[in-house]
Order: C-alpha cells, then structure tokens, then sequence
C-alpha cells in the first residue's frame, strides 16, 4: 500500500535529492489526501525502508526512492506493479476457481480484477497510457545483466551464420536486430511485431542501417510468411503465453522452415531448485506467480521447455541450451529435421 501511495501521489519527486524535507511541507505538496492519512502511510514506507526519517518530523530518500525519483522507468514499473500486476495476483485463486484448469489467457487474475474478457495486451492496445507505462516499465530490463542484447549475442555463434536472413519474430522496435546487425554485418534482419509496433521501429531506425534491416507487420498467430530464412528468433516472447498458444505459434512457423533452419529462443529458464540460491527461487517464483496472474503463462525448466518443443513437432530438434548467468535467461537452439534430412 505505501510503494502504491508513493507512486500515486508521487511522494519521491518532492523529497530534496540531499538532505530531508519537514513533514507539513510534504504533505502540503499533496493537498488530496489528510495530512494525518499521508504521514501514516509515509510511516509504513519508512517502516519498510522506502524512505527514512533522519530526525523527528522530517523526510528523506533511502537509496530505493532516489531511484524512484531520478527514473521515470522505475515510477512506471512500480505504476505497472502496484496497478496491474499485484491486484491480479490477489485474484488468482477466485480465477482459479472460477475458470477450473483453464489455459485460456483472457481467464486470468488479471480478467477478474478488471471485469474484462480480453487479454493483457489487447487492454492495454485500449488504453495508450498504460500501454505506454507498461512498455516503459519493461524497458529497464535492458540494464540488468543478462538481459541485454549483448548477453544474446554472446551466447550463440551468430558469426558462423555468414551470410543469412534472420527473422526477428515479435522483435518489437528492433533494438536486437540493431545489435545483431551492427555485430555481424553479414546478416539480414527481419523483425515481425503488430503494424503500430513496426511502423514505429521503421522511422527511428538509424539511416546507417541501409537495408541491413527490414520491418514486416505479422501476427505470429498466423502462418509465418518468410520463407526459407536461415533462423527465426524468438526474444522473452514465448513465456508470455500458455503452453497450447505456444505450440500454436510454433507449429505456426513450420510450413516456412527449410532443412537445417534454426529457431533461437531467448527467453526465461528456470534452474533446479537446488542450483538457485533463496533470493534467487523466490524471485524465480515470484516471478512465475506474475505469469500466472496476467497471462495464464508461466516460466519453464529446461524439461517443461523440450517438453513444449517436443509437443510442438517431432521435427524439431533441441540443439543445446546455454543459461546467462547470474540472469534467469537462456538461449535455447532448435534445428528444423525433416524425414529424410541430415
């Protein structure tokens, strides 16, 4: 309740970026709530170690609400967290109950607490603020480890490639395709998103790119209409959906694939247990919970990931798995084996 009141009333951006800010001053900022409710809410987040009352009767930022207050991206994630993610968690087991052994992701924690039958994200395609809110609070995902692009382009050998056509599916604005291409010059990046998305990434592509880079509008619920291309990429899209979506996606590329393609999935992959320190398996956990919440999705293991490949087609094959340390990340290689091929 208190990281909520200090996002919706935005506590941190009155508190001096040095020393503390007497009490009635703060309050006064923030005229719509009582001064009486407003201090007791401070003092739960002092409580917490969000703020700090270095002396009776005043405020001060712990290093967590500078944060807050220097970076809109983390104010939009603890806007995303504390008004959509948290609330649909605390409707999880009432969905759970409503819609038995669903895996529908419009029958989520997140539907009940909002009163709608659509996906996550077609509501926020409804709503352009919090569409804009919710891909500002992912964006701050680029700076923890493992999680930029470069922790991808590490993992697999994408120079061995040479020459080849990369599909980029759900490539958003292309910022890997930007990293991959100004790595490997020799290859070709395709990058499927929603036309609004691509339309968006073509004008703020840098003129240098020449035609290194291309956008194509493409729904990846529907037949993959690329061709032949030498790999299609996958980055942090498949644990956003239920395991009968994923194989619809999947199953999606297969009449495109030629002998030998490869299909790269970027995305979350849960150690064992025993391998994962606490802090480490209850974020993992957490984590996983939010799925639940929001996109009746989870984050696999290993086995749940060659399981959901196996289901999807025999043909694939599960070429190796390389986990970014200290992320929860992976890079998983499939390779396309006809009957027939070697």
């Amino acid at each position: 309740m208190h990281l909520h009141a200090l996002h919706r009333f935005k506590v941190p951006s009155f508190i001096p970026e040095v020393g503390s800010i007497p009490l009635p001053e703060l309050t006064a900022h923030i005229p719509t709530v009582s001064p009486d409710v407003l201090s007791r809410l401070l003092n739960h987040a002092v409580g917490n170690y969000i703020l700090i009352r270095p002396e009776p009767g005043h405020i001060a930022h712990s290093a967590v609400s500078a944060m807050l207050a220097a970076s809109p991206e983390m104010q939009d994630w603890l806007g995303s967290a504390c008004e959509d993610i948290w609330p649909a968690a605390s409707q999880v087991v009432p969905a759970l109950v409503k819609w038995p052994r669903s895996v529908e992701p419009h029958q989520t924690g997140l539907n009940l607490m909002g009163r709608t039958e659509e996906p996550f994200f077609t509501i926020l395609s409804h709503d352009p603020d919090r569409e804009k809110r919710f891909a500002s609070a992912m964006s701050i995902m680029k700076g923890v480890p493992g999680f930029q692009p470069s922790a991808a382009l590490e993992a697999y050998d994408w120079g061995a490639l040479g020459e080849a056509v990369v599909v980029d599916v759900g490539g958003s604005k292309g910022d890997f395709a930007l990293a991959l291409t100004e790595m490997y010059p020799k290859l070709s990046v395709i990058v499927q998103d929603v036309p609004v998305v691509v339309d968006e990434g073509r004008s703020m592509l840098p003129e240098r790119v020449g035609p290194a880079i291309t956008f194509q509008g493409h729904n990846f619920f529907e037949t993959q209409p690329v061709q032949g291309a030498d790999v299609y990429f996958f980055r942090m899209i498949l644990h956003d959906w239920p395991d009968e979506y994923c194989l619809r996606i999947l199953r999606n590329l297969v009449p495109a694939l030629k002998p030998g393609a490869r299909v790269i999935i970027n995305d979350r992959c849960v150690p064992p247990t025993e391998e994962m320190s606490h802090y480490e398996a209850r974020q993992t956990r957490s984590q996983d919970i939010a799925m639940m919440a929001v996109f009746n999705s989870k984050e696999r293991s290993e086995v749940e990931w060659r399981s959901l490949i196996s289901r999807a087609d025999s043909r694939f094959h599960f070429e190796s798995i390389v986990q970014l340390k200290p992320s929860p990340l992976a890079v998983m290689e499939l390779s396309w084996r006809p009957l027939g091929s070697t």
